[in-house]
């Protein structure tokens, strides 16, 4: 994990990509409000509050335009990376800012850290274990989502950050490359690579074997990049085979799906990961994010709208009030961390401190 200097910090192009990022800094003190967070006007978000644009509670801090204005007194310009679209003029412009911005930072001394760049990790080594003596005694907690864009990292890093106020000593895997710099470890990259599935699996099992080896924790969280389920043959999303390699590697002792918005049929759910992941849900969180249906087909693309976080207040699986598997949502996250300390202290998995 990178070690960073992270005070006096300004931001772009800030947008849903940095979001959880930025409160997994806070909350780990790593920044203060005092961040600037510049976005290209062009995204309509400028003038906002950077936790409300997105569906999220009030963070407080205002999402500016002006980047030469806003960096007065940084010292630090973080890169932030960006969902490219289909448009790719859109796409070029928005580089062409970040290499503008880039060059202005420069001549003013700041420390540039490109987000964008991934990691140069050597996983090589994870070939000399040997899969007979691996033995996962960590209870294990998976956190994946029905499709992209449902608060995955958020919900990764807020489990991470509340156990470890507990007293709980936590190895977490992020969802993101970049996931290290709010002190999780990036999930690796070899899962995408063009090897052999079986290594892929192979290699996983024994990478978290090596994590528990070395870092002697008391849960290991893990963040699923991607999404578990297609939206339709149009949108397959990946159609869910990181999911799949990850839980053939490891099976959870608890399991959090991050859903949608939109209703959603709870028992279809939960035979799709019962016999394709062989996953039991545990837990659903419900996300802000709103799947907009129209022009799937023309596009080939899934258009979101980020709802504010009180629309959930109300909201249960399936729009049903009846439901076997509890829920939550952004505002509740306590009630997650009680019943997972509860349940991981019953079922002998940790001792509850």
């Amino acid at each position: 994990m990178r070690s960073i200097n992270l005070k006096n910090v300004a931001v772009f192009p800030y947008g849903y990509e940095f979001t959880p990022i930025l409160s997994g800094l806070l909350a780990q003190g790593k920044i203060d409000k005092t961040v600037k967070l510049v976005s290209p006007s062009g995204w309509g978000i400028c003038g906002l509050d950077a936790g409300e644009a997105f569906g999220y509670p009030e963070i407080g801090i205002k999402i500016l335009h002006d980047f030469e204005k806003a960096i007065d007194g940084c010292s630090v310009y973080i890169i932030a990376p960006f969902e490219l679209t289909i448009d790719e003029k859109v796409n070029e412009a928005i580089n062409s800012m970040i290499n503008k911005y880039s060059v202005l930072a420069s001549k003013r001394g700041m420390e540039i850290i490109d987000l964008r760049i991934k990691p140069d990790i050597d996983y090589s080594f994870l070939l000399d274990i040997s899969l007979e003596e691996i033995n996962i005694d960590v209870p294990v907690v998976f956190v994946s989502g029905f499709i992209e864009k449902v608060n995955k990292l958020d919900v990764t890093a807020k489990l991470s950050n509340s156990l470890a106020e507990k007293g709980y000593k936590i190895c977490t895997i992020g969802t993101r490359y970049y996931s290290d710099i709010i002190d999780m470890h990036p999930f690796p990259q070899f899962m995408f690579d063009p090897i052999n599935d079986e290594k892929k699996i192979e290699m996983f099992r024994s990478f978290i074997y090596f994590i528990q080896e070395k870092e002697h924790p008391d849960v290991i969280i893990i963040g699923i990049p991607g999404a578990s389920l297609p939206i339709n043959e149009y949108v397959p999303m990946g159609y869910g085979i990181t999911n799949y390699l990850t839980s053939m590697a490891i099976r959870p002792d608890f399991s959090i799906v991050c859903a949608y918005y939109n209703p959603f049929i709870e028992e279809n759910i939960c035979n799709i990961y019962k016999y394709r992941y062989n996953q039991k849900i545990d837990y659903f969180y419900i996300s802000p994010t709103k799947i907009i249906y129209d022009f799937i087909q023309v596009k080939y693309s899934v258009d979101y709208e980020h709802l504010n976080y009180k629309t959930l207040k109300n909201r249960t699986v399936g729009d049903s009030n009846i439901s076997e598997i509890p829920s939550y949502s952004l505002e509740e996250s306590d009630k997650i961390i009680a019943y997972l300390v509860g349940y991981l202290g019953s079922s002998e998995c940790i001792t509850v401190i």
